[in-house]
Order: structure tokens, then C-alpha cells, then sequence
């Protein structure tokens, strides 16, 4: 028998932190948030952006690289929930962030 070899797995991504949203105007809005790169864990190679109009009925939008998401997706006078999720660089998924709404002005 082999040597014993002690491994240690990296650590899963946390959700990301201080998620915020602005209207532009009644057919954009910008998402914001941070990294929360835990210990030990792998580097965050995407987030995946999550849109509704229910806190309960989130879809995914988009996959983003960096901390900022332009949507021009939106319609005026509706309010949006949003919310993220970091990938690191070994496809795991950290929970999904707190969820944020904006509503967007006429």
C-alpha cells in the first residue's frame, strides 16, 4: 500500500455581497455586487444573474464576468427582483446572493 496523502478540497463559493440595483430609466437598470471569496476557495470565474418579478419567481438572465450587469431588458413602471450567483473556476455554484428590487420609473 501507497503512502497515506492528506488532501484538503477547496472551499465553496460564497454568495456574493452588497448587491445593489439602480433604474436608468424606465427601460434600464444596473446591478452591482462584490466578491465574497471565502478562505481556501477557488477564484470566481463568472456570476450568473438572476431576473423576476416575484422575489419567488427568479429565471436566469445572463452570465457575467465581472461585478456589473447593464439590464435593458426591463419595462417602465415594473418592479424587478434580482439576485447572483459566483462560479469558481471548478463550476461550483455558491448560494444565490440576498435579493434586491428596483422599480422602474415611466
Amino acid at each position: 500500500m501507497s503512502a497515506t496523502v492528506l488532501v484538503t478540497t477547496p472551499a465553496m463559493p460564497a454568495a456574493p455581497v452588497n448587491v445593489a440595483v439602480t433604474a436608468n430609466g424606465g427601460t434600464e437598470v444596473t446591478l452591482t455586487w462584490s466578491e465574497n471569496i471565502p478562505p481556501a476557495a477557488l477564484p470566481i470565474q463568472a456570476y450568473n444573474v438572476f431576473r423576476g418579478t416575484s422575489p419567488a419567481g427568479l429565471t436566469k438572465l445572463n452570465v457575467r464576468v465581472g461585478l456589473e450587469f447593464i439590464d435593458t431588458g426591463v419595462s417602465p413602471s415594473t418592479t424587478y427582483y434580482y439576485a447572483v450567483e459566483a462560479v469558481d473556476t471548478g463550476n461550483d455554484v455558491s448560494p444565490m446572493s440576498a435579493t434586491v428590487q428596483v422599480t422602474t420609473p415611466n
